[in-house]
């Protein structure tokens, strides 16, 4: 089977409005700002994927949600609190995932933000992004056409509460998808929260030319949705998916509880 090329890219292109300030810049308890915090987790979640895909095996049990027949998780990352039966099924040699280093997409503040990006860090400039996020999921889009990608992973910036091992387990769940059978390499793949669909998530390739129609500030969400409705979508509960900064009464909450 020909190896799927995913590539990972992270939206931190927006003006925050809201929060009335350069909210990715601002510094954490462990004394990192939100972007690298954001950054580092992801980069360590693709480290932490490809080392156990380097195993050349599946988890044997997946989960079944009461959603759709389509929605399937690993075993390993549903909340103990969710009582759902484990299907056996059999070991089966991985399907070999190829990942392109994480791409930063900035925009909105770029002065600030581009010093702080880790040494190596690649970045691109969306000069739209005053249009909104949909400019700069486009410009994601871009980066993976031209790299000739399978698919692509897009990650938020400000959605504080995920770590290493939720990017990880995202993986997973995209990697639980392919199978032989399946000639285009894997379905859809999301976190899901507040019963809903969202990002982070794996888009196909297939997935492009919608992705390339959104406008003004409208994210992918309404994608998943429907991807959710035609049963063509994988889910991985992730409750802390639904936690992001968007204002500094936000911080403040987060920076006290952490």
């Amino acid at each position: 089977m020909k190896p799927i090329k995913l590539v990972s890219v992270l939206l931190a292109a927006g003006g925050s409005r809201r929060f009335n300030g350069v909210k990715l810049s601002c510094r954490l308890n462990d004394g990192q700002s939100l972007l690298q915090r954001s950054i580092e987790q992801l980069q360590q979640g693709c480290r932490q994927f490809l080392a156990k895909q380097a195993t050349g095996v599946l988890t044997p049990g997946i989960v079944s949600l009461p959603l759709t027949p389509s929605v399937i998780v690993p075993a390993a990352r549903v909340s103990p609190a969710i009582a759902l039966p484990v299907m056996a099924s059999p070991v089966i040699a991985s399907p070999i995932i190829v990942l392109t280093p994480l791409t930063v997409i900035l925009g909105g503040h770029n002065e600030c933000l581009a010093p702080l990006l880790p040494q190596g860090t690649a970045y691109r400039l969306n000069p739209d992004w005053q249009q909104g996020l949909s400019s700069s999921i486009r410009l994601a889009v871009k980066h993976a056409l031209e790299h000739e990608a399978d698919a692509l992973l897009l990650a938020l910036g400000d959605q504080v509460a995920l770590d290493a091992s939720d990017y990880a387990a995202l993986l997973h769940c995209f990697l639980a998808s392919v199978t032989p059978n399946r000639a285009k390499g894997g379905q859809t793949t999301a976190a899901f929260y507040r019963q809903s669909p969202g990002v982070p998530a794996i888009f196909l390739a297939d997935d492009f030319a919608a992705l390339n129609q959104l406008s003004a500030d409208k994210g992918a969400k309404a994608i998943l949705v429907e991807r959710h409705n035609r049963q063509q979508l994988q889910l991985l509960p992730l409750e802390r998916g639904a936690i992001d900064i968007d204002t500094q009464i936000e911080l403040a909450q987060w920076l006290a509880g952490a």
